[in-house]
């Protein structure tokens, strides 16, 4: 029987893997670029990856690469600027 430790670590491994899922945030993202940033915690000190890739179906795309535990914080970001939100508070 398998540890939980060693089973939660597993679910984030993508050795031998020939697919792998990215989340990148693509279209016109250059007026919200800065608000983006500081929603992910992690690139504070650091910038946003930018990727480029081919889908399965040719389709070609060029983005901010999105860490998937921050995907809900980006959506609700964007959603609070579409409805009319300024900058995050500081709180």
């Amino acid at each position: 029987m398998k540890s939980s430790s060693s089973t939660s670590s597993m679910k984030n491994c993508e050795i031998g893997i020939r697919k792998r899922t990215y989340c990148v945030l693509s279209g016109a993202v250059m007026t919200v670029w800065p608000e983006i940033e500081k929603t992910i915690p992690q690139i504070l000190n650091h910038k946003l990856q930018v990727v480029r890739l081919k889908t399965e179906d040719n389709l070609k795309y060029i983005g901010p690469l999105i860490p998937p535990m921050y995907v809900d914080e980006v959506r609700k970001c964007l959603n609070r600027l579409a409805n009319g939100g300024g900058q995050q508070s500081s709180n």
